[in-house]
């Protein structure tokens, strides 16, 4: 089912960077993160690195102390 993940870069309007989005197959919602560069080549290589560790399990999100 992991398998299944497939990470896309998109440039916002009004932003500098590239975003990176998946839809998340357990949920059905969209996650998305900045790739904090601005270079298309550079922004595919960290979405591919992104769903690597997605489809490996090893990602994992930042959790928040209250």
């Amino acid at each position: 089912m992991l398998d299944e993940i497939k990470v896309h870069i998109l440039k916002r309007k009004g932003r500098e960077n590239f975003s990176m989005r998946y839809l998340d197959p357990f949920t059905n919602r969209h996650c998305e993160r900045s790739t904090s560069v601005s270079k298309q080549r550079e922004a595919e290589k960290i979405a591919a690195k992104w769903e690597a560790e997605l489809q490996e399990g090893r990602y994992r999100k930042r959790s928040r102390m209250s």
